[in-house]
């Protein structure tokens, strides 16, 4: 310890620097410290999400916004990469020109969705000169609308996959470009799926008698396109009800890749088994659609329920 010391406290406060050296060396700082302070102050390009700012529930449509700072009239281009989990998100959509924030005459992005892999990529190029002096600071150059598909809070978030995140000025050199992904949108319940059984209207005029023949129909609400699989048993009285026939809605069902099975009716049970064929899991039957109907001949006078349940009667249920 004592030879380093004395090395440290003699040896290196002895060294002596030619003054060309000294004036190179100087020289050299000066031009190290005027770089780095240029490249404080280089221009930058500042991407921002911007998520919904209430809680909503599973199921809900939510539109995150990416805002842009920086954008100025030395700015030609931007390209960019845009990731979510579709565990999470369902992609619906986007709009490329939100607010018309682009000037017309052939400059408007290129956006392109893989919703597959949750990746979104964005180019924009300007194509007029001068440069781009149509994007304030704080102006959404970008919009995607999802459907949530879970609990919790989820967002989107910039990346380089597919698409590295770069911008450019009028001289086509590269800017500094910064991000920021802490905005997530709570989803604070979870998803469900609603079942209804429609009965067919009372009519004053021309009421039901036994030997009649009448359909219920069977309601959904709640899918958000990506339900995989749905199964439920439809139940009546037998002595009330009998059975004749049952059929699926074929408009909202692909064919050959995802039709329902509706089981053979057995002691006052008819079973309804639908399993998507296709992967990812994203089909597209809109709240209140009739998935399928069920026909019964009337065999007694009185209300005449049929029940979504595994228990039955159903006081809540449908009456005619």
């Amino acid at each position: 310890m004592k030879f380093l010391y004395y090395f440290f406290a003699q040896k290196s406060l002895s060294i002596a620097i030619p003054p060309r050296l000294q004036f190179a060396y100087l020289r050299s700082l000066v031009l190290a410290s005027c770089l780095f302070v240029a490249g404080m102050l280089q221009a930058q390009v500042m991407l921002t999400v911007d998520a919904p700012d209430a809680s909503v529930d599973c199921g809900a449509t939510v539109t995150f916004l990416i805002k842009a700072d920086g954008f100025n009239d030395s700015v030609s281009g931007l390209q960019y990469s845009i990731n979510w989990d579709p565990a999470k998100l369902s992609y619906q959509s986007h709009d490329g020109n939100p607010g018309a924030v682009y000037d017309p005459g052939g400059e408007l992005p290129e956006v392109n969705a893989n919703q597959g892999l949750g990746e979104l990529a964005f180019l924009w190029v300007d194509t007029e000169v001068p440069y781009n002096i149509s994007i304030a600071d704080g102006d959404t150059i970008l919009s995607i609308t999802f459907i949530v598909k879970a609990v919790g809070d989820i967002g989107v978030v910039f990346s380089d996959t597919p698409t590295e995140i770069l911008a450019s000025d009028d001289e086509f050199n590269y800017l500094v470009v910064t991000y920021d992904n802490a905005d997530f949108v709570t989803v604070v319940n979870p998803c469900s799926l609603n079942l209804t059984v429609v009965a067919p209207p009372a009519d004053p005029m021309s009421p039901v008698v036994c030997g009649d023949i009448i359909t219920y129909d069977i309601r959904v609400d709640g899918f958000y396109g990506y339900v995989a699989a749905l199964q439920f048993p439809i139940l009546w009285n037998t002595a009330e009800l009998e059975y004749v026939s049952s059929t699926y809605n074929p408009a909202i069902y692909t064919p050959g890749a995802d039709l329902p099975n509706i089981g053979l009716e057995t002691n006052g049970v008819l079973t309804y088994l639908w399993g998507d064929g296709v992967s990812p899991f994203e089909v597209s039957i809109p709240d209140s659609s009739i998935i399928m109907s069920a026909s019964f001949r009337v065999r007694a006078a009185g209300f005449l329920p049929i029940d979504i349940s595994d228990a039955y009667p159903d006081p809540n249920g449908p009456f005619l």
